[in-house]
């Protein structure tokens, strides 16, 4: 379908924001979702999942605001503290991982660890997918402890 397809121009190609860790969530009367929030998973990439979540915990609290009338900036520290309890752990773990995995003589351990610690690898993939949070079995300290024994090291 594409077999006669050239190029019209030359690619261009834009950071996503994964810097949650010290992004601003808001500012006077309004609060930042998804990617304005730098709500993109540094490992991944993904964060089409953190958009949807972020708005729906910004519409709960702005609807709860309206309800009770009060003003909205202090929404913006109260939106900011419940963004920071859901996603703080995961983003400060995920930006580790990836900073670890950008040095290839570490990347290699952590695959072959991951070889032979299936139990490990799933747990990793759990917790840079979210569905598991990183204090519920897995710190990058462990990962590290892992690798330095061949994974001897229980989780």
């Amino acid at each position: 379908m594409l077999g006669a397809a050239r190029r019209t121009r030359k690619p261009e190609g834009y950071p996503l924001r994964g810097d949650f860790e010290t992004a601003s969530t808001g500012a006077r009367s309004m609060l930042f979702v998804g990617e304005a929030a730098g709500l993109v998973n540094p490992m991944t990439g993904e964060g089409v999942d953190y958009a949807l979540e972020s708005g729906r915990i910004a519409a709960e609290l702005l609807e709860a605001r309206l309800k009770d009338r009060s003003l909205p900036q202090p929404a913006v520290a109260e939106y900011d503290a419940l963004l920071r309890e859901r996603y703080q752990r995961l983003f400060r773990f995920s930006r580790r991982v990836r900073d670890f995995s950008l040095r290839p003589a570490l990347l290699d351990k952590l695959v072959s660890l991951g070889r032979r610690r299936s139990d490990l690898a799933a747990l990793l993939m759990e917790i840079l997918q979210g569905p598991r949070d990183p204090s519920e079995g897995l710190s990058s300290a462990a990962v590290l402890r892992m690798l330095a024994t061949g994974g001897s090291a229980g989780l």
